[in-house]
């Protein structure tokens, strides 16, 4: 991962709930390309979410990131619904479900 992808993973951490915009991105970390670095956290697996929020003074809005859900709960997330699947014995998803 490069060094200012991580920095973004660790200041997303930080921030919680708060998130934040390419403004805060470029005071905390150094990089003005917040959006590239969420595309790479995202194609690693972590969940992030975007909201557009109006600018100060009303003119405008720009985009606001949040770090939803980090890659180890996401992960253990997934396990636990291929356990589900895997729960289901040969020809029940398909008695139940007709596929």
């Amino acid at each position: 991962m490069k060094p200012q992808t991580e920095a973004t993973l660790r200041a997303l951490r930080i921030r919680g709930r708060e998130g934040m915009t390419p403004l805060e991105a470029l005071d905390w970390i150094g990089t003005d390309r917040l959006a590239a670095r969420i595309y790479e956290l995202r194609e690693e697996g972590y969940i992030i979410s975007r909201r557009m929020v109006p600018t100060p003074r009303g003119t405008g809005s720009h985009a606001r990131y949040v770090l939803e859900e980090d890659l180890p709960t996401a992960m253990a997330r997934g396990q636990r619904a291929v356990q589900a699947l895997t729960d289901w014995a040969p020809g029940e998803i398909t008695e139940v479900y007709g596929k």
